[in-house]
């Protein structure tokens, strides 16, 4: 696999952190619980102590370790999505409380957007925070929630009212999450691939929120919802598509190295994995620039998508059909390879950006 960051040290660490995931790949897939067996080592203490990145090196961070296991990473602790809409929106007493928790507890975070009846549809969410006798009440139903009824702290997407700037952010505490029992519903939906994400649903039930933890309040109105969901969703594509690439680069690597005899349609595969990686990164660099721009990052994730998919088709006419019975590692990446689709958006809807994007201003449409 091709190496990805500057430091020799850094990098040789991102290996140990990768080979480590590939390691523990089959426990965590089974019962991905057990990854707090594990919170203490480097490759896990790493992701919870958050350390900065910029799009290009996260992209390269989640290539890296989904060579190693993807489900794995997905099981671990750390701020993720949750940490970004903190990043963009909280203040800094919200960031404290965010921060404190995921650190000292090695705490894994959800971020709450998609409702059954409307999907990630942002406009038609019906979870609703309401100022009522002086308490804020949340109220609706999330699912399809990486760690949804797993995480100790996240960030649920709501409605104050009506209209683009009325789409609301509210940070989840322990302490209101531990009041399941009468205002607030968690449990696990079951999952084939990917299994370490634990997609959950969640259930709120009038679940009294302080108004401290409305994020956004002390920024413009404008900046409140919708801009720092874009920008962080826009940010996010390029990772899944990395780590796309990441499993798709290490099922090419796994058939090299058990069947030799593959020279020519290995370098193929290979071949158009670096057009999807080197797009990734470009989209990477383009969104650190304009994060409002979501064109490339659409594009380069359905590109990413799709050619995973491509090799997932190549496993049997490669390596026989009990290649899923004689390699246990290419079953579970077969299955891995096929939940990308649905992370950060569908390619329907991705290929709606590229498309209103190049009618915007197709002259400059890179």
């Amino acid at each position: 696999m091709k190496t990805i960051l500057k430091s020799e040290t850094t990098k040789n660490a991102l290996i140990e952190s990768a080979l480590f995931f590939r390691k523990i790949a089959f426990e965590i897939d089974t019962n991905p619980e057990a990854i707090i067996k594990y919170v203490n080592h480097p490759a896990i203490e790493g992701l919870v102590s958050g350390a900065e990145l910029d799009s290009l090196a996260r992209v390269k961070l989640y290539e890296t370790l989904g060579y190693g296991d993807a489900g794995v990473l997905l099981a671990c602790p750390g701020a993720s999505l949750a940490g970004m809409m903190i990043d963009e929106m909280g203040d800094q007493h919200q960031k404290d409380i965010f921060y404190h928790h995921v650190r000292t507890a090695k705490a894994r975070t959800f971020l709450a957007v998609t409702e059954p009846s409307s999907g990630s549809n942002i406009r038609q969410i019906t979870t609703r925070i309401q100022s009522v006798s002086n308490q804020w009440l949340l109220t609706g139903e999330k699912w399809l929630v990486g760690h949804g009824a797993t995480a100790s702290i996240g960030v649920v997407i709501v409605k104050l009212n009506e209209g683009p700037l009325g789409i609301r952010a509210v940070l989840v505490t322990p302490e209101i999450l531990n009041n399941q029992s009468t205002h607030i519903q968690r449990m696990v939906l079951p999952m084939v691939g990917l299994k370490g994400a634990r997609l959950g649903r969640l259930l709120f039930n009038q679940a009294e929120v302080a108004q401290e933890l409305l994020l956004g309040t002390h920024l413009n109105i404008t900046e409140r919802g919708m801009v720092p969901l874009i920008k962080t969703f826009n940010r996010m594509r390029p990772c899944v598509g990395a780590l796309a690439i990441g499993v798709a680069q290490a099922v090419v690597d796994y058939i090299a190295e058990h069947r030799s005899t593959q020279h020519s349609q290995l370098h193929h595969l290979n071949r158009i994995i670096s057009v999807s990686r080197e797009l990734l990164y470009l989209a990477a660099a383009h969104v650190e620039k304009n994060p409002f721009d979501s064109n490339l990052s659409s594009l380069a994730k359905v590109k990413a998508t799709n050619t995973a998919e491509i090799i997932a088709h190549a496993i049997p006419q490669l390596m026989g059909r009990f290649a899923f019975l004689e390699h246990p590692f290419l079953e579970k990446w077969y299955r891995d390879i096929w939940g990308f689709e649905y992370m950060e958006g569908t390619q329907n809807m991705h290929k709606m950006n590229v498309c209103n994007a190049y009618h915007r201003n197709s002259e400059s449409f890179f």
